[in-house]
């Protein structure tokens, strides 16, 4: 008998609990699948007065689980183990089945695992594992125990093998991982599974193995990813757990044998700064704890991820119908690509090829397919793309850039052609016979010679065929990529005549004579022509010569004037510098932790241990004074750092973080950080100059040793910067700056009236005024600017906050993007009038060309107020634009803005013009260099 309870529920929404308990007989449930277990829902029904059933409401989660032995188990050590779920199950030894104990007539086990037949292996795999262990032994099999705590131990060749005892299956599997091995576990010992009264042994042996990787192909591949490579070596098909990196980046395993096994790379994440570069690292295999790449990465070259490859153009950019053409591809990084495919898209189908595996990275072969309609006149257009890898096909797809002719038509011949000494070629009418360039045809003469195409229009081809005997006759076909014509004809060789014919040669000297006539007099009426021509450009470079010459002059003139005046301007504008150094504590935290300011180093440990217990607090402190001794030991702190630096998920951002807090545990005896600093250098160059690649070292900070040597720098020369270097260098870079901003600099192209670099010389003409302004700025009062009537809205405002913020770093000062330029009226000095913007509703559009909002735009009056106010985006002078990022005279922005719909951007110069004169400039170069040099005087 059981009893079910089925809870408490309300009636006719009444305030009674009623609880109800149902007692039932015992009653056997039968279901018809060969399901182990089956969920069913209860529900209780009942007759009141004689009316109809009433359902009684149940919790939804009320059910009752029916069971089968026979089908829960097959063996003893299975079923009993099914025993502790179910608790009437048992082993039947009379059938050897699994059932409850009613239906069993004979010997029935209902517990007892030691009255189970001896347990049994049937198999286990794999059969071999890599001799540093870590292999997971999957061994399977009968009678293996009710539970896991019936296991006592499981060798493998006389090494003990940890069990896993959460994939442990009751009576048929055990999962256990493999120990290291060493020469003396090379037995013919096999697999033993040790229980507290009996013992298992394997039939088969497990062999522990040495893994070598030998070599690997290929050794470079698309940063996309899609390279099939090949590893080769031995025992790559041992032990459990295989993994393969290609530069830190996963490589997925399709295939492996004892030899050789094949993995395909993944994408490789590039930065937007190194997309277009390369990146080597180390292909690394891994066999559940064997490293066999780690001890032969000197003997093993780096994997390179090379950027895409790119299609630039192919050629031809015809083809016949049948195909067959080859086509030339270049473009960029092509040989990375393993096996290239040409596809071409028509009518919403496609048609691929492989094409010849590149040797260069510039240019690879591929063939035309055939084109499977029928082109009667004209050509067809297609659509190229290619298959490289995993690189996307976007990339490298060409729209319409081919075309489909139709075949050529050759014309038979009746007879036969006599090809004789006294002629040089023969003639191939037809139609259509210059759909392809003439390099592509071959015609043949029999089965061995071959007639040089020489000239091919639409309807000829003419060829020099190959010598042959007096009266050979041979038959004449023509082949062109896949396209291929039956016999044309016979060409019969002949001696030729001994004799000419007087009228034949006087008709071709007759000819001749007048061909040479008519050349003479055309040669005469062309020099003539020449002469004409020549004398006005003569002339022409004389007037402008006489142009340059002025140009010249007077530049030189205006230059040196510039020169005389330029260093007293200089003096005056940096007498009041003021060097803003920040403090050693602020420039140290800057250089350790530059993204966090308020790192923890800066509190101290006594104000997070205020919420802790007195003794937590003890305890703390114990070991934190335990840590700082052996951080002061030089041997424990070499060999820690080593080991993170061992660990593959010991990123760079760990190195760095590592390098700074050690420098902060040291700061206080430089004298020991310089002497780990050395022997961290000494174990980082004798591990570089096992590399192939030396030269990097101290290049790219990927050790502690190099950040640590950073560090350490910083520390040392804070002192000798505030006392000795930092005024002369923040000198300097002031006096190149106002001695570049004296003149018009341009916002777009990065050219300015006054350069270092000739390169960077605005060598236009250039009209400008230099404006007096008074700046209004709530906190500091009012300042005097002087700006130029050229300068966009940007440069005027960069130019304000130097003058302004003049003693204060740049980190304390507003960005440029974050205030506006207004003009205050005299009469309210609160509200400001006019915002001014680099564009906005008045900018100037000429066709496509937009110009840059200027000082002199908005026809500002000199002496004028003006006002730095915060940025209100509410605020808007019609359809106003931020162009901060984009237009900030930057020396190295020399390139040419284009926004969308195809408007261009200009500030002094547009770049067509630029371009269109930037011979001229060259020529007369010299006349600049006094502009140049009264830049350099700036820094003698």
């Amino acid at each position: 008998m059981f009893t079910i309870n089925f809870g408490c529920f309300i009636l006719h929404f009444c305030l009674w609990a009623v609880v109800v308990i149902v007692v039932i007989d015992v009653k056997v449930f039968q279901y018809g699948s060969n399901e182990k277990e089956l969920s069913v829902t209860l529900q209780v029904r009942w007759k009141a007065d004689g009316r109809s059933d009433y359902q009684l409401e149940n919790d939804p989660g009320l059910s009752l689980t029916l069971f089968k032995c026979s089908k829960s188990a097959t063996d003893c050590s299975e079923c009993l183990a099914v025993k502790e779920k179910q608790k009437m199950c048992g082993w039947c030894g009379d059938d050897l089945t699994c059932r409850i104990q009613q239906e069993c007539r004979g010997n029935w086990n209902g517990g007892d695992g030691s009255k189970c037949p001896d347990p049994f292996i049937s198999e286990f795999s794999p059969r071999k594992g890599p001799i540093e262990g870590g292999t997971k032994l999957i061994i399977k099999g009968s009678n293996l125990g009710v539970r896991f705590q019936d296991i006592a131990r499981v060798t493998v060749k006389g090494v003990l093998c940890d069990l896993v005892e959460d994939e442990y299956a009751a009576g048929k599997t055990i999962v256990c991982t493999t120990g290291p091995g060493d020469k003396s576990s090379v037995n013919s010992e096999h697999v033993k599974i040790y229980f507290h009264k009996v013992n298992a042994e394997s039939a088969e042996d497990f062999e522990y193995v040495t893994v070598t990787v030998n070599d690997y192909e290929p050794k470079k591949g698309p940063a996309s990813g899609g390279t099939r490579i090949t590893v080769f070596g031995s025992n790559l098909d041992s032990g459990s757990n295989l993994t393969v990196t290609v530069v830190g980046v996963n490589c997925a395993v399709t295939r492996r044998t004892s030899s050789e096994l094949t993995c395909i790379t993944e994408k490789k994440e590039q930065s937007s700064r190194r997309r277009r570069s390369l990146i080597s690292g180390d292909l690394v295999v891994s066999i559940d704890n064997a490293k066999p790449t780690d001890n032969q990465q000197s003997s093993i070259p780096p994997y390179v991820y090379t950027p895409d490859p790119t299609v630039a153009a192919i050629a031809p950019a015809t083809g016949l119908m049948a195909g067959g053409i080859p086509i030339t591809v270049t473009g960029t990084y092509l040989s990375s690509v393993q096996k290239p495919k040409i596809v071409f898209l028509f009518d919403n189908r496609s048609s691929s090829f492989d094409c010849i595996t590149p040797v260069s990275d510039m240019m690879m072969t591929c063939p035309q397919p055939h084109y499977p309609y029928i082109v009667d006149e004209g050509s067809v257009s297609l659509s190229v793309t290619f298959v490289m890898d995993d690189v996307p096909k976007s990339s490298v797809r060409l729209d319409n850039s081919f075309s489909i002719q139709p075949d050529p038509v050759f014309k038979t011949f009746d007879g036969e052609k006599v090809f004789s000494s006294d002629s040089d070629h023969i003639i191939l009418d037809g139609s259509n016979l210059n759909a392809v360039e003439r390099k592509f045809y071959t015609v043949l003469l029999g089965d061995a010679k071959l007639c040089n195409v020489t000239n091919l229009s639409p309807e000829l081809l003419r060829c020099t065929p190959d010598n042959g005997d007096n009266n050979e006759v041979v038959p004449v076909r023509v082949t062109v990529g896949n396209f291929s014509t039956p016999v044309l004809g016979n060409l019969r060789y002949s001696a030729g005549s001994s004799g000419l014919n007087p009228v034949f040669v006087a008709v071709p000297i007759a000819v001749i004579a007048g061909v040479a006539i008519f050349a003479i007099l055309g040669i005469v009426l062309v020099a003539r022509q020449r002469s004409i021509k020549r004398e006005a450009h003569v002339q022409t470079l004389l007037i402008q010569m006489d142009r340059l010459e002025i140009t010249v002059a007077t530049e030189c003139k205006q230059g040196f004037a510039e020169l005389q005046t330029d260093l007293d301007d200089l003096g005056s504008a940096l007498s009041s510098d003021h060097l803003p150094l920040l403090p050693f504590k602020q420039y140290a935290m800057r250089v350790l932790f530059p993204r966090d300011e308020d790192h923890a180093v800066l509190h101290p440990l006594s104000q997070k241990l205020k919420s802790r217990p007195k003794l937590a607090d003890e305890k703390i402190r114990k070991g934190t004074d335990l840590f700082l001794s052996l951080i002061r030991n030089k041997s424990f702190l070499v060999k820690f750092v080593q080991c993170m630096e061992h660990e593959h998920s010991f990123t760079m951002k760990d190195r760095t973080e590592v390098a700074s807090l050690l420098m902060v545990i040291c700061q206080d005896r430089m004298d020991y950080a310089t002497d780990i600093l050395k022997q961290l250098l000494t174990l980082l160059i004798r591990k570089s100059l096992g590399k192939s690649h030396p030269k990097l070292l101290l290049r790219r900070t990927e050790s502690v040793a190099e950040k640590f040597l950073t560090n350490w720098l910083t520390f040392c020369l804070h002192q000798h910067i505030q006392d000795s270097v930092g005024k002369p260098l923040y000198t300097l870079f002031r006096a190149v700056k106002s001695q570049i901003e004296k003149g018009p600099v341009d916002a777009i192209t990065g050219e300015s009236r006054y350069a270092l670099s000739e390169d960077k010389l605005l060598r236009h003409q250039v009209d400008y005024r230099e404006m007096k302004f008074t700046v209004v700025d709530g906190a500091n009062g009012t300042t005097q600017v002087r700006l130029l009537d050229l300068d966009t809205i940007s440069q005027a405002k960069d130019k304000i906050l130097d003058a302004v913020y003049k003693t204060a770093g740049v980190s304390q000062r507003p960005a440029v993007g974050s205030i506006d330029l207004c003009l205050v009226p005299h009469a309210n000095i609160e509200q400001p009038a006019l915002r001014f913007r680099d564009e906005d509703s008045t900018t100037v559009m000429e066709g496509q060309w937009k110009r840059v909002n200027t000082i002199k735009h908005y026809n500002v009056p000199e002496s004028c107020l003006l006002q730095l106010s915060p940025r209100d985006a509410s605020v808007a002078n019609g359809r106003t634009t931020d162009h901060t990022q984009m237009l900030i005279a930057s020396p190295s922005r020399a390139i040419l803005q284009e926004e969308e719909g195809g408007i261009k951007v200009w500030h002094l110069t547009k770049q067509v013009d630029t371009i269109a004169s930037g011979g001229d400039h060259k020529l007369v170069s010299e006349i600049y260099l006094t502009r140049m040099l009264s830049t350099k005087v700036c820094m003698v």
